[in-house]
């Protein structure tokens, strides 16, 4: 896959996450249709032929996991994620944040006196 593939992939996840996890889903719910389709044909009753297929990828919610992590720009994801938690216990604890604020400002202080 070329470069612009990727950003191009990881672009339309982050703008219209819906519409690609609406794909996704339809993806997997069409290969344990074809899968059960293919174990129908060689004899297995329907309802067990679909537990297999399910088997055989894995679980449907566990194989949409494993492609969401490997997706190209899920460490984006992930960092938005981390962002909109620490927001929200910063404002859960004001007085935390002062003080994380003010070491902060502290140390790049001293850091700018060191370098300069």
């Amino acid at each position: 896959m070329t470069l612009f593939h990727r950003v191009a992939s990881a672009a339309r996840w982050l703008t219209h996450r819906d519409q690609v996890e609406r794909d996704l889903d339809d993806e997997m719910q069409a290969f344990v249709e074809l899968s059960a389709a293919d174990k129908v044909s060689q004899g297995v009753p329907a309802s067990e032929a679909r537990r297999l297929a399910v088997l055989e990828l894995g679980g449907v919610e566990q194989a949409k996991e494993r492609v969401r992590t490997s997706r190209h720009g899920a460490w984006l994801d992930e960092a938005a994620q981390d962002v909109r938690y620490a927001i929200r216990v910063f404002r859960g604890h004001p007085g935390f944040t002062f003080v994380i604020v003010l070491t902060l400002a502290s140390f790049v202080l001293a850091l700018w006196i060191y370098v300069r």
